[in-house]
């Protein structure tokens, strides 16, 4: 759901004519960066909860993740989600 919103994001308000995106998986978290050449914003208007990315943070804060992002004015964004990875080793059929 982050990667999507961030994707959306981008289609819908940065205007860019270019998105990168990187994955990053290590031993305790992945890590998903999305960079574009777009209008850019504000980074104190980007921190308001009156946008989306509020809701981004919620998301991760509830699987102990977290998001961090650098915009300026006309350079575009990059927003890197930053998701704890989690291994279980469970046996089927154990009682």
């Amino acid at each position: 759901m982050c990667f999507r919103e961030t994707i959306t994001n981008v289609v819908r308000h940065s205007r860019a004519t270019k998105c990168i995106v990187h994955l990053d998986i290590q031993e305790g978290e992945v890590r998903v960066s999305v960079r574009d050449d777009g209008i850019g914003a504000d980074p104190e208007q980007l921190n308001t909860s009156s946008n989306g990315l509020a809701g981004l943070r919620q998301r991760l804060v509830m699987i102990d993740g977290r998001m961090s992002l650098s915009s300026s004015s006309g350079k575009g964004t990059e927003v890197t989600l930053h998701i704890p990875r989690v291994i279980r080793n469970e046996k089927v059929g154990s009682a």
